[in-house]
């Protein structure tokens, strides 16, 4: 999702982008309508704290479904920011 968004912000067409990520044109036109609802710096945060969940998950640091309860309020306020500069 973030590749499409910088994608589409270089302006290529959701068929360019989907040749270029070699995906399909229907998962990069959703993908990219999703991301539409969420800022760059916002998904990238997501990645990053989904990155380290995964990490911990494996190491068997924390229990996954603590880590995924941390995640969802998480989540929830990226959806919440970005539409307040709507």
């Amino acid at each position: 999702m973030l590749k499409i968004s910088e994608l589409k912000e270089e302006g290529l067409s959701n068929k360019a982008a989907a040749s270029s990520l070699g995906a399909h044109e229907y998962r990069v036109m959703k993908a990219s309508e999703f991301a539409a609802n969420y800022d760059k710096k916002g998904i990238a945060k997501a990645l990053e704290f989904i990155y380290s969940i995964d990490r911990q998950v494996k190491e068997g640091t924390m229990e996954a479904r603590l880590l995924l309860e941390l995640f969802l309020p998480f989540a929830a306020s990226l959806a919440i920011k970005k539409s307040r500069y709507m």
